[in-house]
Formats: structure tokens, C-alpha cells, sequence
């Protein structure tokens, strides 16, 4: 279980960038004040967020599989 107050350890934070990505918006309400004080105080935090917006923009970037493809793989 989370401690989703003012503490948020870094594990916690990698653990919902994982699950949510970097878009702090998809994440539970109670994580995002927490995460934000994280990213201001630790160097390894904010490091972890930007890999995570730069693995984002890739995803975001990349095509999506045609229905052919789809149907191949299955």
C-alpha cells in the first residue's frame, strides 16, 4: 500500500509512473500533490520523470498496428 500523504518514497513514484505514465492527470488525485513535492526535492525523482515523458513521446509517436497485422498476430 501507498503512503500517498506528503511522504511519497521514490519506489512509490516509479510505481505510478509505471502504472500511469507521466501524465500526471491520469493519475489518482491523492498521488499527484505528493509526486510533485518528490520531483522538487529529489535529483533521482525528476530524472525518472523525464525518461518516463521521454518514453511517452515515443509511444505517442509510434504507429498503430493495422488490422491486417492485428489479425496476423492472433
Amino acid at each position: 500500500m501507498m503512503s500517498l500523504g506528503n511522504t511519497m518514497t521514490l519506489p512509490e513514484f516509479e510505481r505510478l509512473l509505471e502504472i500511469y505514465g507521466s501524465d500526471r492527470t491520469r493519475w489518482p488525485v491523492e498521488a499527484r500533490a505528493s509526486a510533485g513535492q518528490l520531483t522538487a526535492r529529489d535529483p533521482a525523482a525528476c530524472r525518472l520523470l523525464l525518461e518516463a515523458e521521454a518514453l511517452d513521446r515515443i509511444l505517442e509517436r509510434a504507429p498503430l498496428p493495422t488490422l491486417a497485422s492485428e489479425a496476423a498476430l492472433a
